[in-house]
């Protein structure tokens, strides 16, 4: 890298797959087959679920929602546990502990990861 706007000129191109593939921009069930190791790669859809889980468990619809699976029919979701299972999040199965320690996990691996390419670039320029 000479600079940094090259960095983050190949920034978005790595990030893409990862928000495209995160099951939001395509639903899970309409990713291809070959690209599922972006969906499970993607830290966006480790983030979303975990916000999701959140935000919806325990809550208490007073309107009526679309139905997830089949959007021309309109039946009532009562709770947000309903919503969650629609996509895929159920409660009993899906712990807000484990979406926050991937994510941390992420986290640690991006930073050691930054550290020794920082390291080494600076060993480069300094040799």
């Amino acid at each position: 890298m000479r600079n940094v706007v090259q960095a983050q000129n190949m920034l978005a191109p790595l990030l893409a797959p990862l928000m495209l593939f995160s099951g939001y921009a395509i639903p899970k069930n309409q990713i291809p087959h070959w690209a599922m190791p972006f969906y499970y790669a993607s830290f966006f859809q480790y983030a979303i679920a975990l916000y999701e889980i959140n935000c919806f468990t325990g809550m208490v619809f007073t309107d009526y929602n679309i139905d997830l699976r089949h959007p021309t029919k309109i039946r009532p979701l009562k709770r947000g546990e309903q919503f969650l299972e629609a996509m895929g999040l159920d409660p009993e199965t899906h712990h807000p502990r484990d979406y926050l320690l991937i994510l941390l996990g992420y986290a640690a691996a991006f930073t050691f990861l930054g550290y020794f390419v920082v390291k080494r670039a600076v060993a480069q320029k300094n040799a």
